[in-house]
């Protein structure tokens, strides 16, 4: 892929850059605008764009449980799956959202695309359904 231009999802992707999405301690911390992230609803009302974590928010999306109200939300959502290795590649994978003691509460499907060699190059896109508040994409360094 050397050479060769970015993908467009890639430029294009909505940057996701709020501190709260790093709490991975069931702190409830609210994001800057004092209300929960309601992450699945806006992306689903934005038209489920490409995003990615940025700044404050990490680079990755979580790979771990967390408690119910961390990242922001009351329903935090994470995934295990492995990231993918190859560059302009869309691969769908399973996240989950966390509540209370249940890791496993919700299942949630989210589009990956790596655009680089950077290990941390991945733009996300939320293909769930779901608009219902509070779920809220969790990120990590």
């Amino acid at each position: 892929m050397a050479g060769e231009p970015p993908l467009a999802e890639c430029l294009s992707a909505l940057n996701l850059t709020e501190s709260s999405r790093r709490d991975y301690y069931g702190s409830s911390i609210k994001p800057k605008n004092g209300d929960w992230n309601c992450g699945t609803r806006d992306m689903r009302n934005m038209g489920q764009p490409w995003f990615r974590f940025a700044g404050d928010a990490g680079t990755r999306l979580l790979n771990r449980c967390v408690p119910a109200y961390s990242c922001g939300t009351h329903v935090a959502i994470w995934s295990d799956a492995a990231m993918l290795s190859k560059i302009g590649e869309v691969t769908k994978l399973l996240a989950y959202g966390s509540r209370g003691s249940n890791c496993r509460y919700e299942l949630h499907s989210i589009s990956v695309l790596r655009c680089s060699n950077d290990p941390n190059d991945f733009v996300y896109r939320y293909d769930g359904y779901t608009e219902v508040c509070y779920r809220g994409f969790c990120s990590m360094k």
